[in-house]
């Protein structure tokens, strides 16, 4: 298979074989860009590849010239979500969108198989400095999107993370918590807006005081949950805390994630 059609396969057919050429030629021109290129010698931050896209627009060039671009960049992981087939569908070659920057300057990152699932493995999580090598810029989407030889590597790790939940208070939102799960409950199915079979459960976590509040799970998180063994470490990312029956819980649903942190943890120590 060649650079172009690999390319191609990896969009799934989403676009022309002619950009999928650009995308692929940015992999063997990095090294003979110019200083305007974000891709040259140094390491971009999100701040500077949205500038770069800002002026190819403005220039009026073409989309799919400009697209073959390849960038380094380095920042922090603003929020993760979890991965999808494409076209909705789960298939062998899922797809899967991280956001870089911080709010208010962020950039998409689109991630396709190994560096999908080495999000979660490792695990990579919002808060995180991470350093990204040669991934193509898409001008005309405003996005980066991973090549064959896209690699990802932690530079810092997150200390994000609300530890005691007594911090947590009713219509919080868009919250990380991290605690270790000591019950679930089993997983049911419920029927979504389009028809659709949508998992759910709930399950208590404590957190470093031993204090414990209960999260209810949808979609993906369900699915996740489903797997970790009781008194593992989890981080739930990009939840929400609500006031049932005089007691706060969590809402995780599908836009959030679930995540197995390690078990020795600085964070989940004592205080």
């Amino acid at each position: 298979m060649s650079d172009a059609e690999d390319v191609l396969d990896r969009f799934s057919g989403m676009i022309s074989i002619e950009h999928a050429s650009k995308i692929a030629s940015g992999r063997s021109t990095k090294e003979n860009k110019s200083d305007s290129d974000p891709g040259g010698a140094k390491v971009s931050d999100t701040t500077e590849i949205l500038s770069f896209i800002e002026s190819a627009k403005k220039s009026k060039n073409d989309g799919l010239k400009d697209s073959n671009y390849v960038v380094d960049l380095e920042d922090e992981i603003y929020r993760v979500f979890n991965p999808k087939g494409f076209n909705g569908v789960q298939s062998n070659q899922n797809r899967r969108v991280i956001v870089m920057g911080k709010a208010g300057n962020t950039i998409k990152l689109n991630l396709f198989d190994k560096l999908s699932e080495v999000l979660d493995s490792k695990p990579y999580e919002r808060g995180e400095k991470v350093l990204v090598k040669n991934a193509a810029i898409d001008v005309a989407l405003g996005e980066l999107h991973a090549l064959r030889n896209t690699s990802l590597s932690s530079v810092s790790a997150s200390n994000g993370g609300i530890t005691d939940f007594s911090a947590i208070n009713e219509g919080d939102r868009n919250i990380d918590v991290i605690g270790r799960i000591v019950e679930i409950s089993q997983m049911r199915y419920t029927t979504g807006l389009r028809g659709e079979k949508v998992a759910f459960s709930s399950c208590v976590l404590t957190d470093s005081n031993n204090s414990r509040i209960e999260a209810y799970l949808l979609g993906y998180c369900a699915l996740v949950a489903e797997k970790i063994r009781l008194h593992s470490p989890v981080k739930l990312e990009f939840c929400s805390a609500r006031s049932l029956n005089g007691h706060i819980t969590i809402n995780a649903g599908d836009l959030s994630r679930l995540v197995q942190i390690k078990p020795l943890d600085r964070r989940l120590q004592r205080r």
